[in-house]
């Protein structure tokens, strides 16, 4: 048996017994009620794992694709959206030592979480 009510303080009308099912909230301007239904968590989709690139992976990406396309670092940049300093910070860590560069190699792409950063990379320049 369902019994509705009004909470004065709230302004809500709820029906069902214990625990309200849906509620129904009433603006004494507008001549309209809305209905909120709360989403069971089981339908909502889970959030995409974040992953975290080696920034050495992605110099070589665009030191690569600078070499094979004949483009310059700020036609790089514009084509990525980024700016020509932002293209050049990375094109940079490609001078650290070729035994770092293996290292780092070799820990691979798209991490779970940040192994290490751009900025860490640039302070062993």
């Amino acid at each position: 048996m369902y019994h509705q009510f009004v909470n004065r303080k709230r302004g809500v009308l709820v029906a069902g017994d214990m625990a309200p099912r849906f509620s129904i909230k009433a603006n004494p301007i507008i001549t309209s009620f809305s209905i909120l239904c709360p989403i069971p968590s089981a339908n909502r989709k889970a959030k995409p794992r974040k992953t975290f690139r080696n920034p050495i992976f992605v110099a070589l990406e665009f030191s690569e694709e600078m070499q094979r396309d004949g483009i310059t670092q700020a036609d790089l940049a514009r084509r990525h959206g980024l700016s020509r300093a932002r293209v050049h910070q990375w094109l940079t860590l490609l001078e650290l030592p070729k035994r770092e560069i293996e290292r780092l190699k070799v820990m691979g792409d798209n991490w779970n979480r940040r192994l290490v950063t751009e900025r860490e990379l640039r302070g062993l320049l």
